[in-house]
């Protein structure tokens, strides 16, 4: 007894079997039975379109508050006034111009001090209340550590902050329900990160203040030390000029005045410039755009959520085509590939399966 072959062997091996129709052919075959299924094809994705419009336009409106800062320039001290007008002679530049990166405030406005300080700060809202931040983004319900932390991240999500590498300009955006919740909690972004600024400033100042502070008075020593030498010697050496030996000593000791003297003038100097430096308050950032409570609210959100939902529905129409065009071209060659099958087993090619 032969053994029977699958159906695509039949197919292929049976004398005279017809050719097998065109892809083509077979595709605009089951438009009937696509059409059959048009309240899945065509309702479905309307149905979901229809959904996210109605969840677009009845849903709590967000309002996108931006403001933007530039770091200002920092000038730090530059180099004694002896060796300063000997560089400019060979246009070198004696001036330090300190700017820091960008991204620098990028990365600080997302650290927990500053969101901590954002989150527990009072906000004024259009009804002309007040309200902490925290509570208005966290429900009470949770212990204080869990809120916090579901604080950060609710703020997170609800801030964008851009650094233009290039210009030096940074861009915070916040959204919020409320506008002018949304335009304070961007301009207190801007308020933290200068307090942040004034104390980091405050302290290295104080530091490089009591560093100058010790180094002053140990200049000021050597110079007395070297002004007692000088005078010493003159004092025992009233004929020096005679002998140049004694010239040649009063000379070492003025160059070791005029050495400490200088020194101490430039530590003396940078002392009292870090005093001032320590209790200046001046701002670091320049606002170049303040945040102003946003007329309109933002529809970046809607139009991403909108073409979302549509893009999962041609997804799923498309699967769901190639699903029943699949089965509908094998429901219609079944009979065909049975029917080379029993001629075969009337030829004799095959023998039916008697039972015992």
């Amino acid at each position: 007894m032969s053994p029977i072959a699958p159906d695509s062997e039949l197919l292929r091996t049976e004398p005279g079997a017809p050719h097998t129709e065109a892809p083509l052919f077979d595709i605009l075959a089951t438009v009937p039975t696509i059409l059959a299924h048009w309240r899945v094809v065509i309702g479905v994705p309307s149905a979901l379109l229809i959904a996210a419009l109605v969840f677009v336009l009845f849903r709590t409106p967000k309002y996108v508050a931006t403001t933007s800062f530039l770091q200002s320039t920092k000038t730090t001290p530059g180099l004694p006034s002896g060796i300063s007008g000997l560089a400019n002679q060979f246009g070198l530049s004696t001036t330090n111009l300190t700017q820091e990166s960008p991204q620098l405030y990028a990365d600080l406005a997302r650290t927990r001090e500053v969101l901590n300080e954002l989150l527990q700060s009072r906000y004024l809202r259009s009804r002309g209340d007040s309200i902490v931040l925290l509570q208005e983004l966290v429900p009470k319900n949770l212990d204080s550590d869990r809120r916090l932390y579901r604080g950060e991240q609710r703020l997170r999500d609800a801030t964008s902050i851009l650094a233009n590498q290039r210009t030096g300009v940074v861009q915070i955006s916040v959204s919020a329900d409320d506008p002018v919740l949304a335009a304070g909690i961007a301009n207190r972004y801007v308020e933290a990160l200068n307090r942040f600024n004034l104390e980091r400033r405050r302290t290295q100042e104080g530091e490089r203040r009591r560093f100058l502070e010790g180094r002053t008075l140990d200049a000021l020593r050597d110079l007395r030390s070297a002004e007692d030498e000088l005078k010493g010697f003159l004092l025992h050496n009233r004929s020096f000029q005679d002998s140049p030996q004694l010239q040649f000593e009063k000379g070492r000791l003025g160059r070791r005045v005029s050495m400490a003297q200088e020194l101490y003038t430039m530590l003396d100097r940078n002392y009292e410039n870090a005093r001032i430096e320590e209790i200046n308050d001046t701002p670091l950032i320049t606002v170049v755009e303040r945040a102003v409570p946003p007329v309109y609210r933002s529809r970046g959100d809607d139009v991403l959520l909108v073409a979302l939902v549509g893009l999962i529905s041609l997804v799923g129409v498309a699967c769901y085509v190639s699903i029943i065009t699949r089965y509908s071209v094998t429901s219609r060659r079944q009979p065909e590939r049975l029917e080379a099958i029993d001629k075969l087993v009337r030829s004799g090619g095959l023998r039916r399966a008697e039972p015992r």
